[in-house]
């Protein structure tokens, strides 16, 4: 399932941490965007007290997919073009050092960017918009699922694993410091990473058919299986062997 945002109100946050303030990180989550025409911020870590700091996922209004660290006046994208609107697409961006972020639309890279930019005081994590300083813009006009953050840089493969229907949880798991499935049953939305950082929803956004992925548990996990194999319990028989004689036929 998944959360249908209006694209001028509804929007999720969290108080950021310091797990997420500093490269490397990636960010990923599902989009079914309604138009690619105007602004979209699927995922962000922001500064409240400026408008010139922040981490970004994004796309423009060409359908273009954006990944920039903002630092002031230093502003440098990594794009991929070719997103479509009225379908599920699965966007990432990953920031491997102060000078090198690359966007992924489906499993895709584009160029990466080289610029130098860090940004700092980012106090604010945003699913669905951006709030730079006080206000919030970009709002996310579709729906939007499995919004996740790892404190680090995963490989071109591993982005593909994701874009093909992995679930974050089965994705890096030392590494996943923040995920939110967006199911749309609860609010506010719960983080499933461990750390227990829910997103606040602002409005009420319905729920969405949700995008082609798995399950988030696989018997052939080792963590699952082993809680499996120690949950076993001895195979007991319904019956004695020695059926009672007022049993007998």
């Amino acid at each position: 399932m998944a959360r249908d945002l209006n694209g001028s109100a509804h929007k999720f946050e969290n108080t950021t941490s310091t797990d997420i303030k500093t490269v490397p990180m990636t960010f990923a989550c599902w989009v079914h965007l309604d138009t690619t025409g105007s602004n979209h911020t699927y995922i962000a870590v922001s500064d409240t007290n400026t408008n010139t700091n922040y981490f970004q996922l994004a796309s423009g209004s060409t359908g273009i997919l954006q990944c920039n660290p903002r630092s002031n006046a230093a502003n440098p994208v990594a794009e991929k073009s070719g997103l479509a609107a009225n379908q599920w697409e699965h966007v990432a961006g990953v920031f491997l050092t102060n000078s090198s972020r690359t966007a992924y639309l489906n499993g895709v890279g584009g160029n990466s960017n080289t610029t130098p930019s860090t940004p700092s005081g980012v106090d604010l994590t945003n699913v669905g918009h951006i709030r730079r300083s006080s206000s919030s813009v970009n709002f996310v006009n579709g729906a939007i699922a499995e919004a996740a953050i790892w404190k680090a840089a995963l490989s071109a493969e591993e982005v593909a694993a994701l874009a093909s229907g992995m679930p974050p949880l089965r994705m890096r798991t030392k590494d996943l410091v923040r995920y939110w499935p967006i199911h749309g049953r609860t609010s506010p939305e719960p983080d499933f990473s461990g750390t227990d950082r829910p997103l606040t929803m602002t409005g009420t956004p319905i729920q969405h058919s949700g995008p082609p992925i798995g399950p988030m548990f696989s018997f052939d996990d080792p963590v699952v299986s082993a809680a499996a194999a120690a949950a076993a319990l001895p195979f007991q028989p319904l019956f004695n062997r020695r059926t009672p004689t007022y049993l007998r036929m």
